[in-house]
């Protein structure tokens, strides 16, 4: 909760930079891979998850249960089209979004930051 409420009071007072920074060099296809692909795997919750479900269908599998194939192409096929969709919004809008309007997306971000702490905190109130 500390944390979440460090990052919300962090994102409610960044310097957003007045415009883009120039990029020297476009990355290649296979570092994106590598980047993207360390990004989603410095995710804990992503890592926790997906052992849990895995382990899950582990023990179905040795008790004759379903292939685990399924499966990880459907995480495949999600996580490429996850990127693709997220990639392709950024791409079509961040031209649109002028200072002010990129200051509010900071603000409603930190206030839900804010508010998963709280969220976090009030479940340590015992209830009776």
């Amino acid at each position: 909760g500390a944390l979440l409420l460090w990052l919300a009071w962090r994102s409610w007072h960044a310097v957003l930079a007045e415009q883009a920074a120039q990029v020297q060099a476009t990355p290649g296809l296979g570092s994106s891979f590598a980047a993207t692909f360390a990004l989603t795997l410095s995710n804990p919750a992503t890592i926790l998850s997906f052992i849990a479900i895995f382990g899950t269908m582990g023990a179905r599998q040795s008790a004759g249960g379903l292939s685990p194939w399924p499966l990880v192409a459907g995480v495949l096929l999600g996580s490429a089209l996850w990127w693709l969709f997220l990639s392709a919004a950024v791409a079509r809008l961040r031209h649109r979004l002028d200072l002010r309007a990129r200051r509010w997306v900071g603000r409603i971000s930190a206030l839900l930051l804010a508010g998963f702490a709280l969220w976090q905190w009030a479940g340590l109130i015992p209830r009776d």
